[in-house]
């Protein structure tokens, strides 16, 4: 599947999700939460790539796990598309999609701990302030963020993460791209057998 056509995927599998409404774009009320949450109030996720500059702006590179689990499902395929056309100069948007998707374990902590650099650093200090959780909990989190996605919405994420993973296989040195992938199957599975 080329670019193109993953982007057509992602457009159509998503064009159905409602907009969360200007109260539940963000988890709680603080003022880092509250400036995200103007970021995005009133914006469709088909603006995102158009408004790229001002959310890169704006937002901190940790702000996707600010989202509610609504807004998440709601902004994530302007947020993939961003990817998809910007992929070098979204590094911060990227890395914090990744760790969104990537279901916490302590395993995957540890080992990004060991693997630490430059590039992943904001998204690693995102996650370790995460950390004050009991893994149960981040768990918990991440599987109700993606309790939203329907079957295609799943589908078209999966053929995202195989298209980063085939065009930037030298981003993934913590094999993230391959965890959230078989993650997304397990849900998948889990959802066909009811």
């Amino acid at each position: 599947m080329n670019k193109d056509q993953l982007e057509e995927k992602i457009k159509k599998a998503f064009s159905t999700v409602a907009y969360p409404g200007d109260r539940n774009i963000v988890t709680h009320p603080c003022n880092e939460c509250d400036r995200v949450a103007r970021t995005f109030i009133g914006l469709h996720w088909s603006d995102v790539p158009q408004k790229l500059s001002e959310i890169m702006e704006h937002a901190n590179l940790g702000f996707i796990s600010l989202l509610s689990a609504e807004a998440f499902h709601f902004f994530v395929p302007g947020f993939m598309i961003v990817i998809l056309e910007n992929y070098r100069t979204t590094g911060g948007i990227t890395d914090s999609l990744i760790t969104a998707f990537d279901r916490p374990s302590k395993s995957n902590r540890d080992e990004a701990i060991n693997e630490i650099s430059g590039r992943h650093l904001e998204a690693l200090k995102n996650e370790l302030k995460s950390a004050a959780y009991p893994e149960s909990d981040m768990q918990k989190r991440h599987d109700h963020r993606m309790s939203f996605f329907d079957s295609a919405q799943r589908e078209a994420t999966i053929d995202f993460f195989n298209y980063l993973k085939m065009h930037h296989p030298d981003d993934d040195p913590l094999n993230q791209f391959d965890r959230i992938i078989a993650n997304i199957r397990v849900l998948q599975e889990k959802h066909r057998r009811g």
